[in-house]
């Protein structure tokens, strides 16, 4: 049975999160909010008794919607005081008092690592992206993100190819995938990992509810890795915010002349952990989990990426030579490269690369 006094209480003020965490708190139900409608403290928010009753008529549809979609398999709410809440993000100043959830909730209840990055990535930030998100979920951990197009859906990607451990937060809805292009994607989550919102459901996309959502996947979340951003862009912002909630922030370089690198230049200046292999993130998180594995599952190599690994030995092979032997495209052995140099089997060396 779903408390339906605390979903109307929470469509009504939606979008006022602090006052309705406030009011629970001072309370203790939504119910004892709503009988204390005459109280000094809820005539200064406008809830008078007229208003709640009027509210309560209101979203009577929405709220009936809202315990019909509930009722689904696989579909959760998840309350701040519940057991099932996560610890991590319960531990920021201002955690979500509900969560809508759908999807495997087993998920929360492993180590959690943010990924965020550039939604124009080039090709080589979204091999790097789906490669770390891979090592990290071989070696025990979530992936959370935000669903955005580029590095946010490479690390989704990376991770369900690997052991199905992705936690998406949507800025909307939970029942609405954003943006259009990763519906398919979203299904994908929703089948074999999970997807959060702290918004109504059918709410949909708006500006600002993207800076909410950014804290809800840090908070999640013991560190956060940025996989190439521009300056300004909103992954700075979900840096500042795993910052402030006390995690750690981890930055992947790119070459000095990229545009897209310089959001994580200027991380790594200001003092993030440089991440030059999926080892780099593990020692980094050792600090602040428990959870740390001597040496991670030895990860699986997709067609092109065993093919490059066969053909290097320990002596270093320049790229050229490698393109020549293998008859693939310059480009294409390079970023390969890089995703073996992220998985940890490949190093270059100042002439070339070679077998770790």
């Amino acid at each position: 049975m779903f408390d339906t006094d605390l979903l109307t209480l929470f469509r009504l003020l939606a979008n006022r999160p602090r006052p309705l965490a406030r009011l629970l708190e001072q309370y203790g139900s939504a119910t004892r909010v709503i009988e204390h409608a005459s109280s000094p403290s809820l005539e200064r928010l406008s809830l008078t008794r007229g208003s709640l009753d009027r509210c309560r008529l209101d979203f009577r549809r929405q709220v009936d919607s809202d315990v019909a979609w509930l009722e689904k398999p696989n579909h959760h709410l998840i309350v701040l005081d519940s057991e099932l809440y996560p610890p991590q993000l319960k531990a920021i100043h201002d955690p979500p008092v509900l969560l809508f959830a759908s999807g495997n909730q087993d998920v929360l209840e492993l180590p959690a690592v943010a990924m965020v990055g550039s939604r124009s990535p080039s090709r080589l930030g979204v091999a790097t992206a789906e490669s770390l998100a891979a090592g990290l979920t071989r070696a025990g951990f979530a992936v959370v993100s935000g669903m955005a197009l580029g590095i946010d859906g490479a690390s989704h990607r990376g991770a369900l190819r690997a052991k199905e451990r992705t936690v998406a937060v949507f800025g909307t809805g939970c029942d609405l995938a954003y943006p259009a292009q990763h519906r398919r994607l979203a299904a994908e989550i929703a089948a074999r990992g999970l997807i959060l919102s702290e918004f109504p459901l059918g709410a949909e996309a708006r500006p600002w509810h993207f800076p909410r959502r950014n804290r809800v996947v840090t908070g999640l979340s013991l560190g956060t890795i940025v996989v190439e951003a521009a300056l300004p862009s909103g992954s700075l912002i979900s840096a500042r915010y795993s910052l402030e909630q006390g995690r750690e922030v981890f930055a992947v370089p790119g070459p000095v002349n990229s545009r897209q690198s310089r959001g994580c230049h200027q991380l790594l200046r200001e003092g993030a952990t440089l991440v030059e292999s999926l080892d780099d993130v593990l020692e980094g998180l050792c600090f602040v989990s428990n959870h740390c594995p001597v040496e991670a599952a030895a990860p699986s190599l997709n067609e092109t990426q065993a093919l490059v690994l066969k053909e290097l030995d320990s002596q270093p092979q320049s790229v050229d030579a490698l393109a020549v032997a293998l008859a693939l495209p310059v480009e294409k052995v390079v970023s390969t490269l890089t995703e073996l140099e992220i998985l940890g089997v490949a190093t270059q060396e100042q002439s070339g690369y070679a077998r770790s």
